[in-house]
């Protein structure tokens, strides 16, 4: 049991040092981090150095970043969100991915591979990577923009279309004597399995998840999405689906809860690291010497998806309206290999070796355009300014799909929405200001989202959550959390990533206020002092003290405690 585990854990432990070191040097040269996780794989693969033997059970591991990846994809989705976006994403997708693939299609009719193999390098380059394009996205600032919100469409359709890319692909390749009775059968049971996610998104998990979230226990509440997401992945396998379609239902129907944010703070820590094993398990199949064999055909396959892909993307951005500049940009910004086509890789076929050969050609080529999308968007930046001037607009534009952070700037962030908060957000909502809370206590983010405030479910010291409040953008944070820990911990990550941003925080206790300050608070109200300023004011107006002469006495107690130490 012992050697079996250590077979899992030290390559898991060498490749994830690895994976550290290596991703810091990329991001030191502002490339993507995908990139130095390939690098990982292919230096201590079997192509490389050899160091890590067990490849399988690497892979093993890098499943469930997959199957995380999904489901949080699935968490993020909603009736509300998705219909903003039905029209980039249907009709932009669906021909960014049809014309795409007709493409590999008529290229393999050409040179002879085969209709399979123009459906299957088809299907892996029509996919662009999301972690990447969204994150370039968001460090240029454009995820508002037209040309933004058109990207995010695209990539939405084309995560929803690896699912049926996966039923699909097997079912053409060849290997089932009946492919249309395989279609037939796949389709039965993944409606099947669908009406039971059905079953259990809208009597079962509801209630667990409040009876976890009511315990207060982050752990518990961890560890009961954790299992949901892994049980529903696993019951997907006895209906011979994938375990990334189980987790990807999962998702979905966790996300229509309360709890979805928290869900999306809660998991993303797992996600990333076991995603980055997968990436790295993928750069195990690639073969530096192949990649200098084939350098000419590797170099114009780079050009012909880039080219492809971009033309394809701005064309149809032009057809939804998009300004000639900003559609360019967009193909730019989508112009890359996804993460996803790495998964369908696996799937194509390896019989022969001029299939071995073709594939270590479209993989070596995807990682080529990860490497280059920083490059690209740039260059689409430059592209878009001298193109589309900024007065050139669409005159309507999808809304961003997430209805809190990216509708929002100039308001305030209250963490905490008990006596304290409700009473802060009341008096900002009688003067137009706007603002959204974050609150741990389910019952209260249910009842007051019932009366259409802007609260989320989550901790708010969650790097996640404070993006989807978009502190960035906000105008002040106001922490009326009553628990010290949680409170400091607001502070502190809100102090690192607005140094100049105005900080209100309550403190229960006199012993908290010089550790809220030191964290980085403005401003600290002292629920002690103010209790007991409040009752002396009462009692100097009964006695018939002035004003004047109270005013006098309070300004020497203020003289008095400014130090917090006092």
């Amino acid at each position: 049991m012992e050697s079996d585990l250590s077979k899992v854990l030290l390559p898991a432990a060498l490749l994830l040092a690895a994976c550290a070191a290596l991703a810091a040097l990329t991001h030191r040269l502002r490339q993507p981090l995908i990139v130095g996780y390939f690098l990982t794989g292919v230096l201590l693969g079997p192509h490389g150095l050899g160091w890590v033997s067990e490849k399988a059970q690497v892979e093993g591991l890098g499943e469930l970043g997959v199957v995380f990846l999904l489901f949080l994809l699935g968490t993020e989705l909603s009736l509300e969100r998705l219909r903003p976006l039905l029209k980039p994403a249907l009709v932009g997708g669906s021909l960014q991915i049809g014309v795409t693939i007709a493409a590999a299609v008529a290229m393999a009719f050409i040179n002879g591979w085969g209709t399979y193999r123009g459906l299957f390098i088809g299907c892996i380059l029509s996919l662009s990577s999301t972690a990447i394009a969204v994150k370039l996205l968001a460090a240029s600032d454009q995820l508002r923009s037209p040309q933004g919100k058109f990207s995010l469409g695209v990539l939405l359709f084309q995560d929803l279309a690896v699912v049926p890319m996966m039923i699909l692909l097997p079912a053409f390749s060849g290997a089932v004597q009946n492919p249309n009775r395989a279609l037939l059968v796949a389709a039965g049971k993944a409606l099947g399995f669908l009406a039971l996610s059905f079953v259990a998104g809208r009597w079962v998990f509801p209630p667990i998840l409040a009876g976890a979230a009511r315990s207060r226990s982050q752990e518990l509440f961890t560890l009961t999405v954790l299992a949901l997401a892994l049980g529903m992945a696993a019951i997907s396998s006895l209906f011979s689906l994938s375990l990334a379609m189980g987790a990807f239902v999962a998702g979905l129907t966790l996300g229509q809860s309360p709890f979805s944010q928290k869900i999306l703070a809660d998991v993303l820590p797992f996600r990333d690291a076991f995603l980055s094993l997968f990436f790295v398990s993928t750069g195990m199949l690639l073969d530096p010497r192949s990649m200098a064999d084939s350098a000419v055909e590797l170099a114009t396959l780079v050009g012909l998806i880039i080219a492809l892909k971009t033309l394809v993307c701005a064309w149809v951005g032009r057809l939804l309206g998009l300004p000639r500049g900003m559609a360019i940009q967009a193909g730019l910004v989508l112009s890359q290999v996804g993460e996803f086509s790495f998964l369908l890789a696996r799937m194509g076929p390896q019989s022969t070796p001029e299939d071995q050969r073709l594939q270590q050609v479209i993989l070596s080529s995807s990682v080529v355009t990860m490497a280059l999308t920083p490059i690209l968007v740039r260059l689409g930046t430059a592209v878009s300014g001298w193109l589309s001037p900024p007065r050139e607009s669409p005159a309507v534009g999808p809304p961003a799909p997430d209805p809190h952070g990216e509708n929002l700037s100039d308001h305030v962030v209250i963490a905490g929405f008990g006596p304290v908060g409700q009473f802060v957000a009341e008096a900002l909502r009688d003067r137009g200001i706007p603002f959204v809370a974050i609150e741990l206590n389910p019952d209260t983010v249910s009842s007051f989202r019932q009366k259409g405030i802007p609260i989320i479910y989550g901790d708010a010291r969650s790097e996640v959550l404070l993006d989807r409040v978009a502190i960035s953008r906000a105008r002040a944070l106001v922490v009326a959390i009553p628990s010290f820990e949680i409170a400091g911990g607001v502070v502190r990550n809100v102090r690192m990533r607005r140094p100049g941003l105005p900080i209100y925080a309550r403190a229960v206790f006199s012993t908290h206020l010089r550790k809220l300050s030191q964290a980085g608070a403005s401003f600290i109200v002292h629920d002690e002092r103010e209790a007991g300023r409040a009752i002396l004011r009462e009692l100097l107006v009964a006695d018939g003290r002035k004003s004047a002469e109270i005013e006098e006495l309070f300004e020497r107690l203020e003289r008095t405690e400014s130090d917090p130490e006092k």
